[in-house]
């Protein structure tokens, strides 16, 4: 489109961050994170991977704010920030990566792997572990979680991490993205068919990153999306013991090419016997 110019320039009014000043009805509920202004020069002028790191003041950036989880004022062009009203700096981030490791730590960054998908001629990639004891889930409380990044356009499907094989006897439990449905976490008492399943109907945007997670606590499991419970099944059984397939991060076993994840995921991480 064509954009337009105001004919006159506003300097008497300051700024607002999450509010438009003269209709409450606009205020924002929610959170920014990273955002920059820069005036004079298009930063992006072609479709983009989204930056995986904090956003760093560069020539022409003439606003930085919304980075610190301890200072909802912090602006890193030397702008003052009047907080109002309940804005408060926040832990929660989009899973971008901080450029220096924080004092007293380790490496801040942790990083995350890139998937490609996969057609009939070219199965993709994935990872595989050895099949063992602790990640045959059965009837034990457990934690699968992860933060994904799903890039598979209209591919129906996406797996995370799954020990499931597409023939009967083979079929324990899978951690998945359904396009049209949502998140699921599949579970098989017969090692034949999906029998023990809960699923989320959340919106699924390609490119956004997602924390997921599937914790169970007896026979009650729930699904987490960003920290807020979406989904529980509470007659949750015992999963069949596959002890023949390795656990994929990426795929199922035996896959259908459709069903490999495309996209990237970062940090997973199974516990078995706490639902955290």
């Amino acid at each position: 489109g064509t954009f337009g110019s105001h004919s006159t320039s506003n300097s008497s009014h300051s700024l607002h961050i999450g509010e438009e000043p003269y209709n409450n009805a606009l205020d924002l509920t929610g959170h920014i994170s990273n955002l920059r202004i820069l005036n004079g020069v298009k930063l992006y002028t072609s479709d983009f991977k989204p930056p995986m790191r904090e956003l760093e003041v560069t020539p022409e950036t003439t606003l930085l704010c919304c980075q610190s989880k301890t200072d909802a004022a912090l602006e890193k062009t030397g702008k003052t920030i009047t907080v109002n009203g309940n804005a408060v700096a926040s832990e929660l981030t989009p899973g971008i990566l901080t450029p220096v490791p924080k004092a007293g730590a380790g490496s801040a960054i942790t990083g995350s792997v890139e998937f490609s998908g996969g057609t009939t001629s070219n199965p993709g990639d994935y990872l595989s572990i050895p099949n063992t004891t602790d990640l045959r889930l059965g009837s034990s409380d457990f934690t699968v979680e992860a933060y994904v990044n799903f890039t598979n356009g209209g591919v129906s499907n996406g797996v995370i991490v799954a020990l499931w094989d597409n023939t009967d006897n083979r079929r324990s439990w899978n951690f998945y993205f359904d396009r049209s449905n949502g998140l699921y976490f599949a579970g098989s008492t017969n090692g034949s068919s999906g029998n023990n399943n809960v699923n989320a109907s959340i919106d699924i945007e390609d490119g956004e990153w997602y924390h997921v997670a599937a914790c169970r606590s007896g026979s009650t499991i729930k699904l987490f999306v960003n920290g807020v419970e979406r989904a529980s099944n509470t007659s949750v059984g015992t999963y069949y013991e596959n002890t023949v397939d390795p656990i994929n991060i990426g795929a199922q076993n035996n896959d259908d090419p459709t069903n490999y994840w495309k996209g990237f995921i970062s940090n997973l991480r199974i516990v078995k016997g706490t639902a955290l």
